[in-house]
């Protein structure tokens, strides 16, 4: 089976195989598309941006043998015409949908005519296929993102001087920061809460100036002395931190943006065997067995902290879970039986 991926994003290669900055790159395409050629699968990665004369080229060489297109995560408008030569060439498409923006002015049309031209519609969560549903009237297939990262030993063991903290994230969820440290905060001014330990905060995200500022800011205006380390985000820098935290802090917010986000970042954080405190959004809310799930951050520390041995048992179970549940090879092998179930019933346009 020979399956294109129309990717609209930064790709290149390392000693490991694809990757990217971009996490829905990642996720929903590079980490499957791996798997996928790991067991014979031809892949080949077209990009959205290319100029006009590559994909015609391609299109020469290439659309006859290939036996579906999948397009994930695609804002460029011109790439509508490379979707739609696949589809007069009898190509039958996968469309993969991580974020609403259904209701957006700008992306709004492009991803009504991606969703259309699909033969098959997936998603990330199921409150992403009820978005889909509501703004295309299909249904869509839910495939959850896998792990990433290195496995850790799951462990919960605070020291009693300090509460190492972590939040690592895109630019875009930096917006989640504000009403976590007022919570923080609130939770911190009581010294029973966190029971007198030191806290040492990790930021991980794309690093500038107006953010050191901002944390900078925060450090200075709280009602007792935390310690807040801003750390350029890179995939390694991200497990690195994982290693070194006692708990990773997952704020949102109630927006439908945010709503129909994966778990990806709770996933990962209990591959690498990190307890998290995280609000409760429906992705994180379906792990709660693993996690401090609350809509008050300060609720879910004292919670861990109350009980250390049953937050460890949580994030021991939550391991075991990601391990067997999450991994590539599970999340490569429900993309395989969406990609068979189109290939096989013939090159036809679709409705």
């Amino acid at each position: 089976m020979h399956i294109h991926y129309l990717v609209d994003g930064p790709v290149s290669r390392n000693a490991a195989g694809w990757t990217s900055p971009l996490a829905s790159l990642r996720y929903r395409v590079l980490l499957p598309a791996t798997e996928l050629s790991r067991q014979g699968i031809e892949i080949q990665l077209k990009y959205a941006r290319a100029p006009v004369e590559e994909h015609e080229r391609n299109a020469a060489d290439g659309l006859e043998r290939a036996d579906v297109l999948c397009v994930s995560k695609c804002f460029y408008p011109p790439a509508q015409s490379v979707i739609e030569s696949y589809a007069r060439a009898g190509v039958p498409i996968v469309a993969d949908f991580c974020d609403d923006h259904f209701q957006s002015a700008n992306q709004g049309p492009l991803q009504r005519a991606i969703a259309k031209a699909a033969r098959q519609i997936v998603v990330s969560t199921p409150t992403m296929a009820v978005a889909v549903r509501e703004a295309t009237g299909r249904d869509a297939v839910v495939i959850d993102d896998p792990f990433e990262g290195p496995p850790g030993q799951p462990k919960f063991s605070p020291s009693a001087d300090e509460l190492a903290l972590l939040w690592f994230g895109h630019p875009t969820n930096l917006d989640t920061l504000a009403p976590m440290f007022q919570q923080l905060a609130h939770w911190m001014t009581d010294g029973l809460h966190s029971q007198g330990r030191r806290i040492a905060l990790t930021i991980v995200t794309q690093i500038d100036q107006r953010l050191r500022d901002y944390l900078a800011h925060v450090r200075n205006a709280f009602p007792r002395p935390i310690t807040i380390k801003p750390t350029e985000w890179s995939v390694g820098a991200t497990w690195t931190a994982l290693a070194a935290t006692d708990a990773v802090l997952l704020p949102s917010q109630p927006s439908q943006v945010k709503v129909v986000k994966s778990a990806n970042r709770l996933v990962e954080c209990l591959r690498a065997g990190r307890l998290a405190i995280a609000h409760p959004v429906p992705s994180y809310s379906s792990l709660a067995d693993y996690a401090f799930v609350d809509g008050d951050i300060g609720h879910g520390l004292s919670a861990a902290l109350a009980d250390v041995a049953g937050a460890e048992a949580r994030v021991m179970k939550g391991h075991a879970w990601v391990n067997a549940k999450a991994s590539p090879a599970q999340c490569a092998r429900r993309w395989r039986e969406v990609f068979e179930s189109i290939a096989g019933g013939g090159k036809s346009s679709p409705s």
